[in-house]
């Protein structure tokens, strides 16, 4: 996914980029997928009016409107996806929401984007990522190291982990697991994501 525009130096140098991505299981059976993508709006109302002075509601609509649309198309066609825009006073971006029926399946991971997958190996998410060309700007790079892409997966689906590993563009991360009671927690730097050049990888044993 691109998140792209005349705003992306705004992101980068605001560090206002968070993401929440969550896996569970409903009752019935089906893993259920949950990404909130926010950005704060502080820096970005403050771009808006520096450059042309729409107001908050007309410039975040204009720059960011489509982005939850960009996030669906990457999912398999047959999924039912519910996005809701977040839009509060102090962040914007959405929040969606869809399932996979069946429960962990084996296959590849690009069968289902955001979910857990089995594979000979253990499992895998994988997260379309972003085809911008920042990875290759050192001022980029240091901000977006500092905010973290999160992923929280229920043990209901994950029971335990022994590790996991971030496959990325041009090198693989380990990751360290937090794990708590009912959840397994994933975390590693969103700069990876939004300068992908492709899809990334989180390999799971």
């Amino acid at each position: 996914m691109v998140v792209a525009g005349v705003f992306l130096t705004t992101v980068f140098l605001s560090g206002c980029l968070e993401v929440l991505h969550y896996v569970g299981s409903s009752p019935n059976g089906d893993v259920d997928v949950r990404v909130r993508m926010t950005f704060q709006k502080a820096p970005f109302s403050l771009a808006g009016a520096m450059m042309d002075g729409d107001s908050d509601e007309m410039f975040f609509s204009e720059e960011f409107g489509e982005i939850d649309q960009e996030f669906l198309s990457q999912l398999p066609a047959a999924t039912e996806a519910s996005v809701l825009t977040v839009n509060t006073p102090y962040e914007f971006g959405f929040d969606a929401e869809f399932s996979y029926p069946g429960g962990v399946t084996r296959g590849t991971a690009d069968d289902a984007p955001f979910a857990l997958v089995r594979t000979s190996a253990g499992f895998e998410i994988a997260i379309p990522g972003g085809n911008d060309d920042s990875g290759d700007d050192e001022m980029a790079q240091a901000f977006l190291m500092s905010n973290k892409y999160r992923i929280v997966i229920s043990r209901s689906v994950l029971p335990s982990i022994r590790e996991a590993e971030l496959v990325a563009r041009t090198e693989t991360i380990e990751i360290d697991p937090i794990v708590l009671a009912d959840v397994v927690i994933l975390e590693f730097p969103i700069y990876y994501w939004i300068a992908s050049g492709g899809d990334l990888r989180v390999v799971i044993r």
